[in-house]
């Protein structure tokens, strides 16, 4: 991938320290905190930028994944390539998996899982129960009850 920004130009907007510490990005950040960068009226990735000038091109399919866990950091020496399946190791095993409330498609609050998860072990409710108190449909229920989502949550 070739880019239009000088290396200058792009190394001019990072907050350089000694290669152990993070690198900010001092430019636009992301939703989620990565660095960005326009070319071609398209975003693209500031910590993938540093790496592509620091090694050398990307190959394709590859992710540019952070050592430091720092999404702002564009220090070549904690950036890593992986593919999508050690990328997606890498966060599970450093806890950085959005759980509950936090994923964006939550339909349902912790206490609200809590309760219906206490309920449950009343043997009083059933699913359709559940449906009708909290708008959601079957299969959330069916799923929370199994333990295949809100697997954080336990009820004693």
């Amino acid at each position: 991938m070739t880019y239009s920004t000088t290396p200058s130009s792009f190394w001019s907007k990072v907050d350089k320290k000694s290669t152990e510490e993070c690198w900010v990005w001092k430019g636009t950040l992301d939703k989620r905190g990565y660095g960005q960068i326009s070319q071609n009226n398209k975003a693209r990735a500031a910590h993938r930028l540093a790496y592509t000038y620091t090694y050398g091109a990307i190959p394709e399919n590859m992710f540019v994944c952070h050592k430091c866990d720092n999404p702002p950091c564009v220090n070549p020496s904690h950036l890593f390539l992986g593919t999508l399946q050690e990328n997606t190791a890498d966060r599970d095993a450093k806890g950085r998996q959005v759980k509950g409330e936090r994923v964006n498609t939550a339909k349902l609050t912790e206490n609200q899982v809590l309760d219906i998860l206490r309920l449950y072990k009343t043997g009083n409710y059933t699913l359709k129960d559940f449906v009708a108190i909290y708008h959601v449909n079957v299969e959330t229920i069916r799923a929370l009850i199994k333990g295949k989502t809100w697997k954080h949550l336990k009820v004693s």
